[in-house]
C-alpha cells in the first residue's frame, strides 16, 4: 500500500510539473508583428491669407512591427520617424511624433496624433489628426486635418 502512496504521489507531481513546463507565457505582441501593407487617406488644409492649400496625405507601402524592449512595447517602422507604440488587448496605444517635410516650396511642420489602432483579423486600422505649420516665401499658416490608415498583415 505504501508503494502505492509513494507512486501516486510520484504521478501526481509528474503531471503538474509538465502541466506547468507546457504552460509557456504568450507575448500579446506576436499578434501585431510582421510586415504590412498599408494605404492612407487624408490632407491637411492650410489658409495662407490669399491661397488656401489643402496638402494630401495619401501614402500607400509598407511598414514593419517589430517587438521594442520588454514588456507591451512596439515600433512602427517603415516610413518618415519610427512610430513607438503600446500593446493593449487587440490595439496598439500609438505615440504621437513629429516630421518636417516640403510640399513644392512649402516647408511643413507637421504633428501627428494618432488615435488607438485596432487589429481585426489580419487588418490594423487607425485615424489620426494632423497639425502644423507651412512657411511659403514670407507667409505662414497653421493647418489641420486627418489621415486614415488601413494596414493589412502579410
Amino acid at each position: 500500500m505504501k508503494k502505492f502512496i509513494q507512486f501516486c504521489l510520484a504521478a501526481v507531481v509528474l503531471v503538474a510539473f509538465a502541466a506547468c513546463e507546457n504552460k509557456k507565457e504568450v507575448d500579446p505582441r506576436d499578434a501585431f508583428v510582421g510586415s504590412y501593407t498599408y494605404d492612407a487617406k487624408g490632407s491637411v488644409d492650410f489658409n495662407f491669407g490669399i491661397t488656401n492649400y489643402s496638402i494630401p496625405l495619401n501614402n500607400q507601402g509598407t511598414f514593419t512591427i517589430s517587438k521594442s524592449g520588454d514588456g507591451n512595447k512596439v515600433v512602427i517602422e517603415g516610413w518618415n520617424d519610427p512610430i513607438n507604440a503600446t500593446v493593449s488587448g487587440n490595439q496598439l496605444i500609438l505615440e504621437s511624433n513629429n516630421y518636417e517635410t516640403k510640399y513644392g516650396e512649402i516647408t511643413l511642420q507637421l504633428s501627428f496624433s494618432y488615435g488607438t489602432a485596432t487589429l481585426s483579423d489580419n487588418q490594423l486600422t487607425w485615424e489620426t489628426e494632423v497639425s502644423g505649420t507651412g512657411q511659403y516665401s514670407s507667409f505662414a499658416a497653421n493647418g489641420n486635418g486627418t489621415v486614415s490608415m488601413i494596414a493589412t498583415k502579410k
